[in-house]
């Protein structure tokens, strides 16, 4: 399942983006992408946690005064990758941004 996420990723065109990587991160990505859902996850967490520790305005400008909790964190970054392997099979079926920003537009009444 891990190994398909990481095929569809090189598939898709965002992979041009993060061609823009560094060998080693890309390396380190292709590696993490092969790991079992659970443990991509839990390592999402991780490095997220990592950067909110070295940049402490990163988690009070996603968060306000709010502290997150782990177990609420882990369970959306499992959520998020769930939806991501869903739409890289193609069991989910996206909407083109084009169409999200004419509804947003529309709703609020913008060109």
């Amino acid at each position: 399942m891990a190994l398909l996420a990481a095929e569809a990723l090189h598939n898709r065109a965002v992979w041009g983006i993060l061609e823009a990587m560094g060998n080693q991160a890309r390396q380190i990505l292709e590696a993490a992408l092969a790991l079992p859902k659970e443990e991509r996850a839990d390592l999402a967490t991780k490095l997220l946690a990592s950067v909110k520790a070295e940049s402490p305005a990163f988690d009070s400008d996603v968060h306000g005064d709010y502290a997150p909790d782990p177990e609420v964190e882990k369970a959306w970054a499992e959520e998020i990758t769930r939806r991501a392997e869903r739409a890289l099979r193609g069991e989910s079926k996206g909407v083109p941004w084009e169409t999200v920003r004419d509804e947003v537009r529309a709703t609020l009444g913008r060109k």
